[in-house]
């Protein structure tokens, strides 16, 4: 059985046969401050600190498609908060100059879940969770 790695695939990928695929890296974080760096593309962070939790982004210039998932696993009182580097420079939906993106507002935070993608220049924040509303500042 022959081994193919590869960092990324353009094009399509063709797959005869069993394949695996590398999952994604998992981070636990129960604290209640958290600056991301270069170190945290392509993972996924799982915060399960009992309060208000102020992420930082890193710095914005990230090559594009870098990106970092964040995700509430602890409780309900976990109250995340992520934050750009640069005030007014976060991407999201209907807000080219946001600060922060957060999941603030309501209980039932538990499996909530953002996604910060890098378009090359600044960071796009992305909230993906069933019924949980996200609030930009």
């Amino acid at each position: 059985m022959a081994l193919l790695e590869t960092l990324n695939v353009t094009e399509e990928l063709m797959v005869g046969g069993p394949a695996t695929f590398k999952r994604t890296t998992l981070i636990r974080d129960a604290t209640a401050s958290r600056t991301c760096t270069a170190a945290d593309y392509g993972k996924t962070i799982c915060f399960n600190y009992a309060g208000a939790v102020a992420v930082t982004l890193p710095a914005n210039g990230a090559p594009a498609g870098s990106y970092i998932d964040m995700i509430v696993d602890g409780a309900n009182t976990t109250i995340l908060t992520v934050s750009a580097a640069s005030v007014n420079t976060l991407i999201t939906f209907n807000d080219a100059t946001a600060s922060s993106l957060a999941y603030s507002t309501t209980l039932h935070r538990i499996g909530g879940m953002l996604r910060f993608i890098s378009n090359g220049t600044y960071w796009v924040g992305i909230p993906i969770s069933g019924g949980l509303t996200a609030v930009v500042v």
